[in-house]
């Protein structure tokens, strides 16, 4: 029996010109959908979705924090599409607010101080382990030391990615140096010479207004860097520090901490500090340093970049390396005639955590492909040619673009970077810096963790924290705005032991740092 196949049936029923048309309409039909099917795969991207604390610098007019050449060259170089939210790091009310908005986020960039509230996040569920990916982004698990990984265990678990940061001369205190001229001071050596300073900028106008409305001192931003100014003024290295025995202790229940809460209320009274140091904000913050409200002010390294091309414009300078704000380099010794220093080297500056519903595989490798080249080198420095140039000795030298597109640190600030590869390439200060050196140390980062930022805390340990914490803020701003007496710090210390567990998270603390 002979078989028929359709093409030979179609011959038979339908006149030859029809046939032609149909096999043409069905060779055209099969090629679209060919074409169609390829397009389809050719559009299918993943899209992230990545909740990054904000960095500095605003977005040029006509772009935003989705729509800019940064986000262009990564899609481009990683196949991904993005979906940026920012959040304000300072304020942890809107970081913990987004993080559990119950938006789906693939992964959310965390300060590594708020270790108690990734904890809390964690043990409710919204949270997943990240064991398991190492296979998927090994470049990203392979930069994090050991001691560092110690840092994000819970309970046996992985719960977050560090970043790796041996950051060292990253804050320093900027003065006009304009101003220090004409109230006829020097760059002060001691903390005295410093305080002297203080007072010469408040009765001396040295913005020449007619009126004694100079600002001495600056707040830092957030106020949390306010206090760990007044405590490098006194000597204490970190909140939670470490005696010779090995043993956790908190430094304000000390000498010391007991003259730094009578100082931030001294300065506040004598008005030697910006009154509204409590709730400085970023935007507040860089208008009084860049319109010369600001005498002298704690910053980081990119802020004083950011604020001396501020000034290079505003005053029609030839370079940013003409700003008036210099820094105090070296930096003066402490009240107690030491080096001052606070903060140590961060052994992690933030974490990238992951939500248990986000598409956790796809953000590994995507992270994967940040810390390796070319993109790394991108996100760290720019386009060769446009942002900057290599010298002769194979260093790299910036060019103005690479200041003026500041905006992209919203993006190296809350994702995976190496901050010593930027800070050597930015001249961050070095003798004017009070961080630590990494050599005091020598990678030791077992110490880094407790001495710096918290290691994660048993869940109701950790509760207890975060609560200590915001209680200890408000009450500090009481002591240091004169709303609660100094007689009454015995006693405030006693609530800490006996409302917030503190005991217990010490020597919790005791037990990490000695394992």
């Amino acid at each position: 029996m002979k078989r028929w196949t359709f093409l030979q049936s179609i011959r038979i029923n339908v006149p030859a010109k029809r046939l032609t048309g149909l096999l043409l309409a069905g060779v055209m039909a099969a090629s679209l959908m060919a074409c169609g099917k390829a397009e389809e795969e050719k559009e299918e991207r993943v899209t992230l979705h990545i909740l990054s604390m904000r960095g500095v610098g605003e977005f040029p007019e006509g772009t935003d924090e989705n729509n800019n050449p940064w986000v262009d060259y990564l899609k481009e170089k990683t196949g991904y599409d993005f979906e940026f939210t920012f959040y304000n790091q300072q304020n942890a009310e809107d970081r913990n607010l987004l993080a559990s908005s119950g938006l789906t986020y693939d992964l959310i960039s965390w300060p590594s101080d708020a270790t108690a509230d990734m904890v809390k996040l964690y043990s409710s569920g919204y949270l997943t382990a990240i064991d398991e990916y190492e296979s998927v982004a090994p470049d990203a698990f392979g930069q994090v030391p050991e001691d560092v990984w110690r840092t994000v265990r819970q309970d046996g678990a992985t719960i977050a990615l560090p970043s790796v940061s041996t950051t060292t001369g990253n804050t320093g205190m900027g003065i006009r140096a304009d101003y220090l001229e004409k109230v006829g001071k020097e760059m002060p050596e001691t903390f005295e010479e410093f305080k002297d300073v203080l007072i010469a900028f408040r009765d001396g106008d040295p913005d020449g207004n007619g009126v004694n409305d100079t600002i001495p001192l600056g707040g830092a931003i957030p106020f949390q860097q306010t206090i760990e100014m007044f405590q490098a003024f006194n000597g204490i290295t970190a909140e939670y520090d470490v005696d010779e025995n090995g043993k956790v202790f908190y430094s304000l229940d000390t000498e010391k901490g007991r003259r730094m809460v009578a100082m931030m209320n001294e300065f506040y009274g004598e008005g030697l500090v910006d009154r509204e140091a409590p709730t400085m904000n970023r935007d507040l913050y860089l208008q009084r340093v860049t319109n010369g409200n600001v005498a002298c002010a704690p910053m980081w390294w990119w802020i004083k970049r950011q604020t001396d091309n501020s000034f290079a414009k505003s005053l029609g300078l030839e370079s940013a390396e003409e700003s008036p704000m210099k820094w105090i380099d070296p930096i003066f010794t402490n009240v107690d005639g030491e080096p001052l220093r606070f903060a140590p080297v961060q052994a992690s500056d933030h974490v990238i955590i992951f939500p248990a519903d986000g598409n956790t595989e796809e953000a590994m490798k995507f992270l994967n492909l940040l810390v390796t080249e070319p993109v790394n080198e991108y996100m760290v420095f720019g386009k060769e040619g446009e942002h900057w140039e290599r010298n002769q000795d194979g260093s790299r030298k910036k060019l103005p673009l690479y200041d003026e597109e500041s905006y992209r640190w919203h993006y190296c600030d809350g994702l995976l970077y190496d901050a010593q590869i930027m800070q050597e390439s930015d001249g961050s200060p070095e003798n004017a810096a009070w961080y630590w050196p990494v050599q005091d140390f020598a990678g030791d980062y077992s110490k880094l963790s407790v001495y710096y930022r918290v290691p994660p805390l048993k869940d109701e340990t950790a509760l207890a924290y975060s609560e200590l914490d915001t209680y200890v803020r408000v009450e500090l701003t009481k002591f240091m705005m004169g709303e609660r007496s100094l007689e009454e710090y015995d006693s405030f210390i006693q609530e800490l032991y006996d409302n917030y567990q503190l005991q217990t998270i010490c020597d919790e603390l005791t037990e990490k740092y000695n394992q």
